[in-house]
């Protein structure tokens, strides 16, 4: 752990930070990075070897425990906790200091690059080569709109209310590498996948995984389903032991993603 700088040393740091960053008026907005250099009376707490840190500090260690274990709100007095408390923080405290906060690095920092998928970590058992991605979408859920032909647009059955749709893609790492929103309720997620593949091109040997909705997308595995039943013709034989092995394969890798969605 390094010792704190002094207040010009601290100064000059933050105005080359600003120069770099070209968000002069996002660093010195207290109210999202909690920076205030015309104050020192922050609250702080003192490491073992006795160093000090600011309030700014200890927010940033919240986010990074945060993002790295997703815990649920009555578990964060259990889960965020730093080093000089009794008990860590509650849910009015991370969304008044810790939400900001993440919000304010969204908008100097992208986390979601496309590329990652590649990374060499990024297989399963029982996908050991050839597929990267777990594909699916989840709701946004809003107000029932006044307006009749967005109402129509919006309404989405299968969650019973109207919703804007979030696109996803998850590699078996657990890290998404591609989201697009917002998409109306009733987009088809096929369609929604072919309206954004320039912004996820997929290498010749590459795969991804979904449900039957996107039967229509060569690049996604869906596993095996039964044939169309024909009119007068004998119903489509069952599928073979193999074909619902592997079908259960592909939904627990899947399980994945869905068990992400819930978080975002």
């Amino acid at each position: 752990m390094s010792r704190p700088l002094s207040p010009s040393a601290e100064e000059a740091l933050l105005e080359q930070v600003e120069e770099t960053t070209d968000h002069r008026s996002l660093l010195n907005t207290r109210q999202q990075l909690y920076l205030d250099l015309g104050q020192k009376n922050f609250d702080s707490f003192r490491c073992r070897r006795g160093r000090v840190y600011s309030n700014t500090i200890i927010h940033f260690f919240y986010l990074y425990t945060y993002i790295h274990m997703y815990p649920l709100e009555p578990q964060f007095p259990n889960i965020l906790q730093a080093r000089g408390f009794k008990r860590g923080i509650g849910k009015t405290t991370f969304r008044t200091k810790v939400v900001p906060l993440a919000f304010a690095l969204a908008r100097i920092m992208n986390e979601v690059k496309w590329e990652d998928r590649l990374d060499p970590y990024n297989h399963h058992p029982f996908f050991p080569v050839g597929v990267t991605t777990v594909w699916d979408t989840a709701p946004i859920y809003v107000a029932t709109p006044s307006d009749s032909r967005i109402n129509r647009l919006l309404y989405q059955p299968k969650y019973k209310n109207c919703v804007f749709k979030l696109q996803i893609a998850v590699t078996f790492l657990l890290q998404i590498v591609h989201f697009s929103a917002l998409h109306i309720g009733t987009a088809h997620d096929g369609k929604i996948f072919d309206a954004t593949a320039a912004e996820h091109p997929f290498e010749e040997w590459e795969y991804g995984l979904g449900d039957k909705i996107y039967q229509t997308q060569e690049r996604i595995l869906i596993g095996h389903r039964k044939g169309p039943h024909q009119k007068n013709q004998p119903p489509p034989p069952p599928l073979t032991p193999a074909q619902l092995a592997d079908n259960e394969d592909i939904d627990f890798v899947r399980s994945r993603v869905a068990r992400l969605r819930v978080r975002v």
